[in-house]
């Protein structure tokens, strides 16, 4: 399990280029496809979600929108 959950927090950790090159390096070093492995490694919702980050479609913009709310929320309730 710790294995799997070192993987987990390197997958969401980091921006994706860093992450296209942790993919390459992967590639170089095993001769697999990371995506391959996750996909036959995990199922469900954790799948889709690993999958999801490494197909970098990431934005790569570091700006945060203060203004826009998230999750709505209704003061005194």
């Amino acid at each position: 399990m710790k294995k799997g959950f070192s993987l987990i927090e390197i997958i969401v950790s980091r921006p994706t280029p860093v992450l296209k090159s942790i993919i390459a390096r992967y590639k170089q070093m095993y001769n697999k496809d990371l995506e391959a492995d996750v996909k036959s490694e995990t199922s469900g919702t954790l799948q889709k979600i690993l999958v999801s980050i490494l197909q970098c479609n990431r934005s790569v913009n570091v700006n945060v929108d203060q203004n826009r709310k998230l999750i709505p929320t209704k003061l005194g309730k």
